[in-house]
């Protein structure tokens, strides 16, 4: 009887070193999709950057285009009303010279 209880812790023993060595298989793997996720984790953040970096480059791009076509726009505006104010001008100067014209034909 003095034999069984060793018996026993030796087979609990041998018990717990084989759940030590399963468990030492299993955080191995873990260990391993954990580095694998951290390396595509890595990859698609690096492709982002470059992503949101070439985005910035478009709006850099855009904007340097619609600053133009602003200057553009209001560089015409600014001729059209100029000739708007040369036309009015003009529409004066011909109805002053229209009533001359007109008291002219009428005579003394």
């Amino acid at each position: 009887m003095t034999n069984s209880p060793r018996v026993s812790l030796a087979s609990l023993d041998h018990k717990v070193d084989e759940l030590d060595s399963k468990v030492d298989v299993v955080t191995e793997r873990l260990d391993s999709k954990i580095d694998e996720s951290m390396a595509q984790t890595r990859m698609l953040f690096e492709r982002s950057q470059s992503d949101i970096r070439q985005i910035a480059e478009g709006v850099g791009v855009l904007n340097t285009k619609m600053d133009r076509a602003i200057d553009r726009w209001e560089r015409t505006e600014a001729r059209v009303e100029k000739k708007g104010r040369d036309v009015d001008i003009l529409k004066v100067s011909y109805g002053d010279l229209d009533r001359l014209l007109a008291r002219l034909e009428e005579g003394p």
